[in-house]
């Protein structure tokens, strides 16, 4: 299932939330595991907040658009309340 994960893009990723082939935390955790076989290489995660985004991904209730779709925030002037900056 990982594989066909990582061949959607967010609209893809949020259509399978949507039809419920797929969950909230299952996006996340692929995208851990992607981080976690590929980071060593490139060292684009700084900060990693696994955990916290298991549980907002557990918690997530709504409807929006991208609802479920795990971002990377990215420190460049865009900022989130509780994390370095």
């Amino acid at each position: 299932m990982l594989d066909e994960l990582f061949d959607l893009d967010a609209v893809g990723q949020a259509e399978a939330v949507r039809a419920g082939d797929v969950s909230p935390r299952e996006l996340v955790e692929a995208a851990i595991a992607r981080i976690e076989a590929h980071d060593g290489e490139i060292n684009a995660v700084v900060h990693r907040r696994f955990e916290r985004a298991l549980a907002e991904a557990d918690g997530l209730t709504g409807d929006a658009p991208f609802l479920g779709v795990p971002t990377l925030l990215k420190d460049l002037g865009w900022g989130m309340a509780g994390e370095p900056y």
